[in-house]
This record gives C-alpha cells, structure tokens and sequence, in this order.
C-alpha cells in the first residue's frame, strides 16, 4: 500500500517536471565484500536520482572489486548536464563501497 503511494508521489512529481527527466548507462566499480543491495540502495539516495537499475548481473573484476551495469534516471536540477553528471559522480563516489562510477551515456526521458 506504501509503496502504491510513493510510486504515485513519484509519478506525479515527475510529470509536472517535463523535460527535466534524464536516464543515463553507468558503470559502477564495487566493493565485493559488501551487499550490492545496499551498495544501490545508497546510490537511491544521492542527489537526484529517482531510479537505479541493474539490467544484468555484476561481473567479478577481481577478489575484492566487482563491475557494475547500471541504468539510472534523475532530475535535472544544476543548470547544465555536465554539472549535474559531475555532482552525481562525485556524490555515488563517496558512497562507502563504490571505487568508481562512470557515466557512458545521458539521454533526456519524453514523458
């Protein structure tokens, strides 16, 4: 019922922010031995990001680091892209368990 709420919160917010709505491919370089789960659940949190993906599993890089295909939506809140992807990257970077976070390619969401 709470979550029914939320999504239609979020649905809403949304629709009244047209054009400010961008979905981005990440790569995202993790720590192992934490819980991917909430490695994302943090990522939920940072600046504007509304919606983290993981379309396909992580890959195992080494014994300790594991890489990442994210699909993220956000608004747009700076006054440019370049601005926004630099505060998200900095942002998810300092997230406790995220060695890196690379964004390959933005692309702004029709409503």
């Amino acid at each position: 019922m709470l979550s029914q709420e939320i999504n239609e919160l979020l649905d809403e917010a949304l629709a009244t922010q047209p054009g400010n709505i961008y979905g981005a491919d990440v790569l995202m370089r993790s720590d192992r031995t934490q819980n991917l789960t909430d490695i994302l659940d943090k990522l939920r949190a940072v600046c504007d990001i509304t919606i983290v993906n993981l379309p396909e599993p992580s890959k195992q890089l080494s014994k300790y680091v594991d890489l990442s295909k994210l699909n993220i939506k956000f608004l747009l809140t700076s006054p440019s892209v370049k601005e926004e992807m630099k505060r998200i990257t900095a942002a998810a970077q300092a997230l406790d368990g995220v060695f890196s976070f690379r964004i390959k390619h933005v692309q702004i969401i029709d409503n």
